[in-house]
């Protein structure tokens, strides 16, 4: 062979789910990559073949393109130096369901929602099994939210119904009990569905409030109480750091 010729060179291609190269390794060096270079993934051409017999070509190696027709066993090459890897099986799957941010009052329909207060950086949301604790939500925990999504894993505890009938609000929990406002501040938990209504809100995306006492709103409180409760909708203004409106995520 003729100096800087390429007589033999393989790719070693690691992947991990979803699909992604996770690392590259040169076993055998072309003349076109140093013997001391470190090979990162992003410098990685990566070409998948799917099982309905399309493919992609110079896809980014984290994040490969999908619809339902590629779902299957697809093979990934990768290619570096100008030497590509053997073929590589993969498995594509169906993306997983994600429960959603919404910014629209007219989006609020029924379904499974994440309820949480932005609080900070983050997410405060009410726990999926409601229980009430001097009549206020206590049972509430931070919940990972990624790019305005949260995976189902990370809402399973946080799980709540809302139903939308003509305008009118439900909120139930995952033990079929109506979430409503009974006095003061206080939220009471029942068998009977109990009447909110929703707008935009100041501090936060949402506001839900009591239609039979508009000056009462779902909303959490930050500071000494850390609780979810029905504070007046006076209190729950811009730029507040201690009362709070609603974000909801809809599955």
């Amino acid at each position: 062979a003729t100096a800087g010729e390429v007589t033999s060179a393989e790719v070693d291609v690691t992947v991990t789910e979803p699909i992604t190269v996770t690392s590259v390794e040169i076993t055998n060096y072309p003349e076109s990559v140093s013997q001391n270079a470190s090979i990162e993934a992003k410098d990685v051409k990566v070409t998948v073949s799917y099982s309905n017999g399309s493919s992609e070509d110079d896809v980014t190696p984290d994040s490969v393109a999908c619809d339902t027709s590629k779902i299957g066993t697809a093979k990934l090459t990768a290619t570096v130096g100008g030497v590509t890897s053997d073929p590589v099986d993969v498995t594509v799957k169906e993306a997983s369901a994600k429960f959603t941010k919404l910014t629209k009052v007219d989006d609020v329909v029924s379904g499974t929602y994440v309820v949480a207060a932005l609080v900070g950086d983050d997410h405060i949301g009410i726990g999926s099994a409601i229980t009430l604790t001097s009549s206020k939500i206590k049972n509430c925990e931070t919940v990972t939210v990624n790019n305005g999504t949260i995976s189902t894993d990370d809402a399973e505890d946080f799980a709540l119904t809302i139903e939308v009938v003509n305008g009118v609000v439900y909120i139930k929990d995952s033990n079929n009990k109506y979430l409503g406002y009974s006095s003061s501040t206080n939220l009471s938990l029942s068998d009977t569905a109990y009447e909110w209504q929703i707008e935009a809100g100041k501090n936060g995306t949402f506001r839900i409030y009591s239609k039979a006492s508009t000056t009462r709103a779902l909303s959490y409180r930050a500071g000494d109480q850390n609780c979810y409760g029905a504070y007046s909708t006076t209190n729950i203004t811009s730029g507040s750091t201690e009362y709070f409106d609603l974000e909801l995520f809809k599955l």
